[in-house]
């Protein structure tokens, strides 16, 4: 059976290039390498109170209701434990299952993952980094010559970094948690 995935973030225009390929590798991770994995682009709104508003408001359910899986992948400053789980109760109702994955500090840090020893701090200050996208993966991406790459140097950093999936998923433990998730929900379906 064919399983549909849609991917979710705070901005998907430079987001996507970060999410579509990590669920694709965790999809592959947990026996399902055939899904359809989407990434959509959306102009416009940005930030977590309009990713959260935009799973709420029922308006995705018109284009992606009949996905048999959504994850939501914000940036953890903002998502709490407690919004988290309200936010994936609130699509129980839905014909989606809604997974939610905040990425810890911010997105940015799964595509670093794999460059910890060119950082410049260690992986622990990384990870605790209050402006780690304009103050490590920019800097970072532009001393790599990809700042000027689609995506801001994204795809080619976190094509990179999934090389080294076993350090990937301890690098990143909300990544090993995610995959466990989706497993779990795959047995049970």
């Amino acid at each position: 059976m064919s399983l549909n995935v849609l991917v979710l973030g705070e901005d998907m225009t430079s987001n996507g290039a970060i999410l579509r390929p990590v669920v694709q590798r965790l999809m592959e991770d947990v026996g399902r390498g055939t899904a359809n994995v989407f990434a959509p682009s959306f102009a416009g709104t940005q930030g977590y109170a309009a990713g959260v508003e935009r799973i709420r408001s029922g308006g995705l359910d018109v284009r992606y209701g009949h996905f048999d899986l959504w994850i939501f992948v914000p940036d953890a400053d903002l998502a709490t434990d407690e919004a988290m789980r309200a936010l994936e109760q609130c699509r129980l109702a839905g014909n989606a299952r809604l997974l939610c994955c905040p990425a810890i500090p911010e997105l940015e840090a799964w595509a670093l993952a794999g460059y910890a020893d060119h950082l410049g701090l260690n992986w622990g200050d990384a990870r605790k980094h209050l402006h780690l996208k304009e103050e490590v993966f920019v800097p970072l991406a532009q001393k790599l010559g990809l700042a000027g790459m689609p995506g801001g140097g994204r795809v080619q950093m976190i094509l990179h970094t999934l090389k080294n999936w076993r350090g990937f998923l301890e690098r990143c433990p909300e990544i090993k948690t995610l995959r466990e998730r989706i497993a779990a929900w795959i047995t049970k379906d």
